[in-house]
């Protein structure tokens, strides 16, 4: 839609956990036609999961009590507002959501659901980006904490040098723990993952040459 209504309009992608994710795999799906066809620069994302067959670990112990309830208990509060406010019908009850006690049965039921996935685990395989990273063309940073719930150390992507992607670990940071921006006009702030995205795409802006791909 963008690149139609604003052609030749440089497009930029930013995207925080799941809309990391999303972003990701669009990039990794379009190829060069990110590029070539819709114009898209540059891309900088945090706390992406590339494999979600491998970030259950929210779903037990004390990562579940800390983020995993938490995530759980905001997911079911905006499909219940999509069925009390719009009235949307799902295929399963309001009941069957409460009795979710995890993230994971949450995908199971929901997810799944409505987007005609075959289970969870049918899910997680079919949106992971794990082997799929060689096929973007588009410059990417990607920012990831070693501590995130949702990743995993011994899951590190293996890219060769001259690769689009960029991935930026950090020590600590957890997941999404580094964003964070005030807009108040009289001190104005942002933390390390915000700042260090721009920073990023400004280099992509600064550095571009027509004449090549990217």
């Amino acid at each position: 839609y963008l690149a139609k209504a604003y052609p030749g309009t440089r497009i930029y992608l930013s995207g925080f956990s799941l809309g990391a994710n999303v972003i990701t795999r669009y990039l990794a799906d379009e190829g060069i036609d990110a590029v070539v066809k819709y114009n898209i620069k540059g891309a900088a994302v945090n706390a992406v999961p590339f494999n979600l067959t491998k970030t259950r670990s929210v779903n037990y112990g004390l990562e579940k009590f800390l983020y995993g309830d938490r995530l759980l208990d905001s997911l079911k509060e905006r499909i219940l507002r999509s069925m009390d406010e719009a009235g949307v019908k799902y295929e399963f009850t309001r009941d069957s959501l409460m009795e979710c006690k995890t993230c994971m049965e949450f995908d199971d039921l929901v997810i799944s659901s409505v987007y005609d996935f075959d289970g969870v685990d049918d899910y997680h395989r079919k949106s992971s980006n794990s082997q799929r990273l060689t096929q973007i063309m588009v410059p990417q940073l990607a920012i990831l904490a070693m501590d995130d719930p949702f990743f995993t150390g011994d899951d590190i992507p293996q890219l060769d040098h001259d690769s689009p992607l960029k991935i930026q670990y950090t020590q600590h940071g957890g997941h999404c723990g580094y964003v964070f921006h005030s807009a108040n006009e009289d001190t104005p702030e942002s933390s390390f993952v915000p700042t260090q995205m721009a920073r990023f795409l400004k280099h992509v802006q600064n550095n571009i040459r027509e004449e090549n791909i990217y």
